[in-house]
Order: C-alpha cells, then structure tokens, then sequence
C-alpha cells in the first residue's frame, strides 16, 4: 500500500480513507518483504504512521478512520502480537488527533471482544482469522457509527455526537436508548436509575466526557451521569457512576450493581455554580495503592475529586446513565485512553497449597506496561465453576490481596472463608494507574481439604479441654475472667485439639463495647499452657483498630506488631470475631472475620511464632469487664492420624476366650 499510495490518490482522490490494515503483517511477522525491513509489530505501525503521512501530504483535509484490527484464533501468539499492534496504533491515532489532523477511531478489536463468544460468534471457521458474514456486519455498525461522527463534527475529539438516526452496535445499550434530533435519549416512561448505555469501541479510558443537550434542565442534568470501571460490556454490568447533586451542591461517587445505581461511595461538596445544560460533565480516572480516584471537571473547571480506597470495581468499560422520564438528553460523549495505553500482562495463577478454608496461590508481578513497571492494582476473584472473561465479574471478589510489586517479583495471597472438600476456580486481573485493565488470567482450579470442625460450647461447666490462668470460669454456659482486675490479661488455651486452619469465638451475650475492646484470639501459641508464647489479635472497639500482638510467656508485649484499620463496623454481643492464619515465605498473614464477613488483614513479616510441628489457640480476656466469650471453635484438617495412643485398657490378663475387665480404648 505504501509502495503505491500516491498513484491510488491521484487516480481517486478521497474525502475519506478507511484504514484497516496490520493482519498480514502479523500473519508474516518475522518475514522480509522485498525492499522491506523484516516484519515486526513496531515496523508495521512505523509503516502505517508513513501511510498517514502520505495521506495527508496529499491533501490535510482527508478525513482518516483508523481501525484497530479484529481478534484471531488462528494462533495465540499472533493474537497476542494483534493486542499489542492495537495498543500501538490507538497510540498513534491520539499522537496524530492531538497535533490537529483529520484522524477518528474505529475500535473494531473492542467491538468483537465486547462479545464473550466472539470467536465462535463472530470469526470465519476455519480460517479463524477473518471476520465471518456476522463479523463483517459489526465492522460495518462501527464504521457507520464512526463515519457519521467523522462526517458532521467540527470537533475531532468528540467520540460520538448521535447525530444520526439510530444508536447502532457500537453501544451495548438498554433497548429504551434511542437517538432523536442528534441527541442520546432515554425513551423510558417509568423507572429509575437502570438505564445504561456503554460504548464498546474504547477500553480502558482514563478521560470520560458527555455533554447535556441545551433542551435538558436542570432536574435532568442532576439525574444523569458517567458510568466507569464497567466489569462486563452489557448494561446489566457493576462498575461505578459519577453524578452531580446540584439541588446539594454535591459529586458523588456511586457503585452500579447489576446495572442499577446502588450505593454512594463518597460525596464531597462544590462551591462553583451548579452544571447547566449545554455544558461538558468530564471525569478523570486514575488508580494508585491507595484507591481509584475520580477527578470531576464541568467545562474544565475542577469541581472535586471522589474516591474508593476498597476499589470495589475493576472494569474497563464506560458510557452513560440517565434516569427515566426527565429532561436530560445527551449531545455528544467522548473517552479518551490518554498517553499510556498499554495494559499490564495477564499473570499465571499456580495453586500452592490449600487447607479445609483456604486456597494459596502464586504468581510473577506484571508490569505498568505489559512486563516493565509496576502494576497499580490487582483483582482476584473465585467461584464453583469456570470464570470466563463473561462471567468474572460476577465471580466472589477477594479481599486483601496484596499491591502489585515490581514486575517479575513473585507475589502470593491466601484466598479465605472457603468450605472444606470444595473445588474452587480463581482468576485474576490486574490494572495500571492510567486505568487499562490486563486480559484474564489463566483459570486453576483448587480442592481444599477435608475438615472437621471442634466446638467448645461450655455448656457443661468445666474446663477439662483448656489450661488456663486460675482467674478464668464458666460463668451461665460462657468462658469468662473472674478477676476484678481489669489489667489482668492471662492465656487460657485449648488443649484438646491443635493446628488448626482458623480460629473463632462468639461474644457472649452480656459484652459491651468496653469489653469486646478488652479481648481476643491466641494463636500460633506454641505449647498448651498460660505461659505459651505466640500471637494475640484484638478488635480495639473504641479507637477502631485490630491489633496484632506478640504474646512471650504468657504476656502481651507492650507495642503492637502492627495496627490496622478496619473496615466493617465493631463487633457486638453475640457476634463472631474469626482469623483464619496463613504462613509463606514473606510472613504470617491474619485474615480477620466479624460476623462472617473480610474485616481486614495483619501480617508479621518476621514470623515470629508458629515455626512449631504443634501450634495451639486460645482467648485473653482482662478482668472485670463485660467480655465473656462462647462457642469457642476450631477448623482442623482432616487427614489421617499421625499416631495411635492407648489411654486405658492396656496390661490386662484373662482366660482365653473370655471377656477382659476393661475395654481397650484408644485415642
């Protein structure tokens, strides 16, 4: 093509040009054509970079379509070197948007990917290559689409401006969306915020923008806004949504489940005028360790930023809400995927290990940008069945999972809260701080071991099972000090089961803030007895902290290993307060459980304790206060046993063929 461009121009000068162009050269990557240099995915976008300049040298108001080229399944790595060729082309594409040339984007990669099926649904079998007849249809809505932007702006920068007659395929939209009078509308009568339109053709932005109609209002412009980190290209998605409270004076961040608008995740107020139709709503997305954060402008003057320090949302796809029955049209949207378009490498999950509750798994760090840099954040989720790019969004999110490390570093976490003799499969995403979000990575799967759970109720007054400090009694069916001194702390341990895969008591009925504040779990304790040494774990009620303690000798030691911030509200009476205690080369890691729910997670990265064949559990409770506890129970892993013990019978004599005194019994 570039051999003969200037000939093809001059024989029909274009208004405009298509450019779909790439997948030979990735089919003969590695190849020389003659007078050509060998075939790479950097000579072949430096080639279409040479093709634009040709273009345009022959006349700058040639309007140019550029295209990312479709998916193949013919060869992974050749499909794998078409992502990387795409994400160099949109590069491209904004470099030469940017200096002002007449250049539009036609995301048909993100099209045919934005359906899960789209290789058997979209490919010719068996070339696997080449689009099939429904294939070729979906590349010619998104022309369309880009076509009639390219065709009626003024503005190169404006993704879409409707103005046509219908929406088209490139939006994966709810079917009350329509266009009118070269406006996005919302035909919907009834309803609420369950409306979604997201646009298939650009993942990963870190820029959102839409514009109100001058025909809007202002009850309108308040019940509409930007939805962002969309987990799946389908309007019934979770993700995020951005909307301006005006009638508060207020941006709100809002989580979006299944579709629907659902909870604020943070409000901040604005002092500047409220939104007005005609005016440009513009969202900038970027993620660091400590959340995504949302940057909200209204014809580019800062309005606030809003944040998720839990990062509840992941997704790489955006669009559009807009409640039903209002004045709250949309003239034009764009997204924008900024300078850094290059999305982490997916990782390689391997299972390590696995107890009754827990699955361990490792993996090498990607990178910022495929394999170089440092990743901002990871999602790791897991089911009972297969994950799929379709389904991983509604896959069980985990919490705690550590921040991405320097690519390449070998990196861990033990996934919790899991049943016994259970197959699990996990997955993972990971994303950078410019907002792109990695492929999928592979799907292991995992059984976790057979478990019995031990339960000490108390119900029969005694403590045959436990040692414990002289101070401690079963008081009404509950364990509970006795001591009238409030700064005695001693051990009380179980003896009558040991290693076990998590630790939980219930708080008895009479406990109160104070006392809750006042006790926790022994753990990793390393003989039976008041004076062991290992760990204690506190919930401090009131200054909202858990606390990892180191315990020698039966003694808190004075500073905390480490303190950390909760994130669900403080246990109460009748609560369940659980850790479940993992171990890798790095540390011991504490997961900690109020009522059945992730609270946070504690770490000793030196490993302090628990280095023993024998680990033992227990409570520490201080006297005179309201902190009795119940239901003391253990997770232990099934297996079989490691010895056979005789604790009476042995030693008797008899007469052949008659019973002995007493029965043999064995433990």
């Amino acid at each position: 093509l570039l051999d003969t461009l200037n000939v093809a121009l001059s024989a029909n000068p274009p208004d405009v040009i298509l450019l779909h162009i790439g997948t030979n050269d990735i089919t003969d990557l590695g190849m020389t054509p003659t007078g050509h240099a060998t075939n790479t995915v950097q000579s072949t976008v430096d080639e279409i970079d040479q093709i634009l300049t040709g273009i345009w040298n022959f006349d700058p108001a040639i309007k140019v379509v550029l295209s990312s080229i479709v998916p193949r399944t013919d060869d992974t790595a050749k499909d794998d070197s078409t992502t990387t060729l795409n994400a160099k082309i949109q590069a491209l594409y904004l470099q030469r948007r940017n200096a002002g040339k007449n250049i539009f984007f036609a995301g048909h990669n993100e099209a045919f990917k934005c359906d899960p099926n789209w290789a058997t649904n979209l490919l010719a079998n068996p070339d696997l290559k080449h689009p099939n007849d429904t294939g070729y249809a979906l590349m010619a809505e998104v022309y369309f689409n880009v076509l009639m932007n390219a065709l009626t702006t003024t503005d190169i920068t404006v993704t879409d401006n409707f103005e046509r007659s219908i929406l088209t395929d490139l939006w994966a939209a709810d079917p009350e969306y329509a266009v009118q009078n070269g406006d996005l509308v919302n035909t919907a009568t009834v309803g609420d915020w369950q409306y979604i339109a997201l646009y298939k053709g650009i993942t990963n932005p870190n820029v959102a923008k839409m514009r109100w109609s001058t025909t809007a209002d202002a009850a309108g412009v308040e019940q509409s806004g930007l939805v962002l980190m969309m987990e799946a290209c389908s309007p019934d998605a979770d993700g995020y949504a951005i909307t301006m409270r005006t009638t508060l004076d207020e941006v709100r961040l809002w989580t979006v489940t299944n579709g629907v608008l659902d909870a604020v995740v943070e409000k901040v107020n604005y002092t500047l005028p409220d939104p007005q139709p005609g005016q440009e709503l513009k969202v900038v997305v970027t993620t660091d360790a400590s959340g995504h954060h949302f940057d909200v402008f209204v014809d580019g003057l800062f309005y606030g930023q809003v944040s998720d320090a839990a990062k509840l949302r992941n997704g790489k796809y955006a669009g559009i809400i807009l409640k039903a029955n209002l004045n709250n049209d949309i003239e034009d949207f764009s997204l924008e995927t900024g300078s850094d378009i290059v999305k982490p490498d997916p990782v390689v999950l391997t299972v390590t290990g696995t107890t009754p509750t827990t699955v361990t798994l490792q993996w090498n760090a990607p990178g910022d940008d495929g394999s170089v840099g440092t990743a901002a954040t990871y999602d790791l989720r897991y089911s009972t069945s297969a994950i799929t790019d379709a389904n991983f969004a509604q896959a069980m999110q985990v919490s705690g999972e550590p921040n991405p490390d320097t690519a390449g570093t070998v990196q861990s976490a033990t996934v919790g809260g899991l049943s016994p003799s259970t197959t699990y499969f996990f997955a993972m995403v990971t994303r950078d701080d410019a907002g792109n979000t990695s492929d999928l990575s592979n799907v292991p799967s995992a059984t976790t071991a057979s478990g019995n759970v031990f339960v000490e109720n108390f119900d029969d007054g005694s403590l045959a099972n436990w040692s414990t400090d002289p101070v401690y009694g079963v008081q009404n069916g509950e364990l509970a000090n006795t001591s009238t001194d409030p700064n005695v702390w001693p051990l009380a341990v179980l003896t009558a089961r040991r290693n076990p895969s998590e630790i939980s008591f219930t708080w008895g009925a009479g406990a109160d803030a104070s006392g809750i504040d006042k006790g926790g779990i022994a753990l990793m304790l390393d003989q039976p007895g008041p004076t062991a040494s290992g760990y204690l774990i506190t919930r401090r009620t009131v200054k909202n902290e858990l606390r990892l303690w180191e315990v020698v000798n039966g003694v808190i030691v004075d500073t905390p290993i480490q303190i950390a911030t909760p994130t669900l509200a403080a246990p109460q009476a009748g609560d369940e307060f659980k850790i479940i205690p993992s171990s890798d080369a790095n540390g011991n890691y504490f997961d900690v459980f109020v009522r059945g729910q992730f609270d946070s997670r504690l770490q000793d990265t030196q490993k302090l304790h628990g280095n023993g064949p024998d680990n033992y559990s227990g409570v520490m409770l201080a006297g005179n206060l309201n902190n009795n506890i119940d239901n003391f129970t253990l997770l232990l892993q099934a297996g079989p046993p490691s010895s056979l013990e005789i604790f009476s019978g042995n030693n008797q004599t008899g007469v052949v063929g008659q019973f002995l005194t007493q029965p043999l019994q064995v433990q």
